[in-house]
């Protein structure tokens, strides 16, 4: 049996299904299994940053130097930038 506008086997969702039941499975056993993890913290130098920032230097430059995301320095410095309203 065909579904239109269905470009899969019907039973293929069952099959992803399980897949997914027993790799619950397997972690809830296994403390060691991998599991998904949000990426590591940044380290910020926050003195580096403030020195930088008296300099006259912008965000995205000092994020640059850094190594670190604009939104990083954002929600870390965020009662010294200009944008307040804009960032969450």
């Amino acid at each position: 049996m065909m579904l239109i506008g269905v470009d899969y086997h019907p039973l293929q969702w069952v099959a992803g299904l399980l897949r997914y039941i027993a790799s619950f499975k397997q972690s809830r056993r296994d403390p060691s299994f991998p599991k998904r993890s949000q990426s590591p913290r940044s380290i910020v130098d926050t003195s580096r940053v403030t020195a930088l920032r008296s300099q006259g230097i912008g965000w995205k430059k000092i994020a640059a130097l850094l190594g670190v995301g604009v939104g990083t320095l954002y929600r870390l410095f965020l009662d010294g930038s200009k944008i307040q309203g804009k960032v969450i």
